[in-house]
């Protein structure tokens, strides 16, 4: 989507459709803000399969975008999906290191954060948290709800992130999770990807510094819950 000129309360988006067939529609900004039916308006005369946007989606249920994949119709020469695999670099932790991947809570869309609810996770008023295995929790001598420093480590030296919560989770061994933006600086501005070029949020080296300080609301033994689940699991199998 490019941007043009905002000019007295009114923008105009030019908009490149799959055909390649470009249309540029005009509206007031505060207009779009108040009324969201505006906005599905201009969608539906752009976007394929969002035709009578406003009179579909308030039908119970609502309606499904096309979804090619979905229905088995994969555009290329064969009319098959095609993968491409890529050797996967072993990364070996030193002691009392993990690796950490920043995520999304539920109401977020990129930076942009809507509330301190994430029901994905049963995160409630709180984002400063680093997710932990029990096992890790246990490891490295750390408490549920327990406040921590966390440290990244680069080959270009070390940076820190202050005041994370610990909160044990069905995570793998050896890993951990914090939201993003605030996990943020822990990595390098000339860390990226090699084709993307999107950073290494995935993939980060950190150390954890523990503090006295308590925090959180931890009702029920979680720890104790996780644990029993993983003994169920393994007797299973």
């Amino acid at each position: 989507v490019c941007f043009g000129k905002i000019s007295r309360g009114t923008a105009c988006w030019n908009l490149v459709r799959d055909d390649n067939k470009t249309m540029c529609v005009t509206l007031a900004v505060f207009e779009m803000a108040g009324n969201y039916d505006n906005i599905r308006e201009a969608i539906s005369r752009v976007v394929e399969g969002c035709e009578n946007y406003n009179e579909r989606v308030r039908k119970p249920g609502g309606f499904y975008l096309p979804n090619p994949p979905r229905e088995g119709k994969f555009p290329t020469k064969t009319g098959k999906a095609q993968f491409k695999s890529e050797p996967l670099e072993k990364i070996v932790l030193a002691e009392g290191r993990l690796l950490l991947t920043t995520i999304r809570s539920h109401n977020q869309f990129n930076t942009t954060i809507y509330d301190l609810s994430d029901r994905y996770r049963g995160i409630e008023g709180e984002r400063r948290v680093i997710f932990l295995c029990p096992r890790d929790i246990e490891r490295l001598s750390l408490k549920a709800g327990q406040v921590v420093n966390l440290t990244s480590h680069f080959k270009d030296g070390e940076r820190h992130a202050h005041r994370f919560i610990v909160v044990p989770y069905q995570i793998p061994a050896g890993c951990a999770a914090a939201y993003f933006p605030e996990a943020n600086p822990l990595i390098p501005l000339d860390s990226f990807a090699e084709r993307s070029q999107t950073p290494t949020s995935k993939s980060v080296v950190i150390s954890i510094q523990p503090t006295d300080e308590l925090a959180g609301n931890f009702e029920y033994d979680l720890m104790e819950e996780l644990a029993a689940e993983t003994r169920v699991s393994v007797a299973r199998t």
